[in-house]
């Protein structure tokens, strides 16, 4: 597929010729376990140890590298903390809804995950700040723009899910 060979081009061409990694193999696992994983709160601790990838700081590189070339966006839990916000896990959400469903391994749609994810892409459009919220509950986009009051954004994904169902059955 196309797609997938232009994946593949991003992955070698602007990231691993550019920045000099030799493995090449870990980025691209790296890079498509955060791909399909959409949505869920990860950290580069987290990950240390997996795909061959010993340091925390190497993932946090590749991290970048991932946001430097626009496949993969990271958002922070809201704290009033900097330091709290650094050290919690991010959400994952990829660029390009047309990558991940190219490399989709999974057996179901995940149609709740692609849904957050194309809220995200949406808000990232019209607000400049970011955020999700989680103690007791979870709040999946917390956004402000221009030092604005936050508003708080909760998409109920199940009965979206329930409703596109409903429509496809009719």
């Amino acid at each position: 597929m196309i797609i997938i060979a232009l994946l593949d081009d991003i992955l070698v061409k602007d990231i691993a010729v550019r920045h000099g990694i030799r493995d090449v193999a870990s980025l691209k696992q790296l890079a498509l376990y955060l791909m399909i994983n959409l949505g869920v709160p990860t950290s580069a601790n987290k990950l240390t140890g997996m795909f061959g990838i010993k340091s925390a700081v190497t993932i946090l590189d590749f991290f970048s590298y991932f946001q430097d070339a626009y496949l993969i966006d990271f958002v922070p839990q809201f704290s009033y903390s900097l330091k709290a916000q650094n050290r919690n896990p991010k959400k994952v959400y990829a660029m390009d809804m047309g990558l991940v469903t190219a490399i989709s391994t999974s057996f179901s749609e995940n149609l709740g995950r692609k849904l957050e994810n194309l809220v995200y892409l949406h808000l990232r459009r019209k607000y400049t700040s970011i955020h999700f919220f989680k103690e007791k509950g979870e709040c999946d986009f917390l956004v402000s723009q221009k030092e604005k009051y936050p508003m708080l954004f909760r998409y109920v994904i199940m009965s979206l899910m329930k409703i596109s169902r409903g429509n496809m059955r009719a």
